[in-house]
């Protein structure tokens, strides 16, 4: 009788979380890099 061969991967849920978790964190760090992005162009027009 043979055994029960495990199977290595990912499912295909894990990834698409995976995916939304970083499409979150990404679009709420997208504002204050733009934002940072501005500011500096402003202080490089100053100088």
């Amino acid at each position: 009788m043979r055994g029960i061969i495990p199977q290595e991967g990912f499912t295909l849920v894990e990834l698409m979380v995976t995916i939304a978790v970083m499409a979150i964190i990404t679009l709420m760090a997208a504002p204050s890099m733009s934002n940072l992005l501005e500011s500096k162009r402003l202080d490089a027009r100053v100088c």
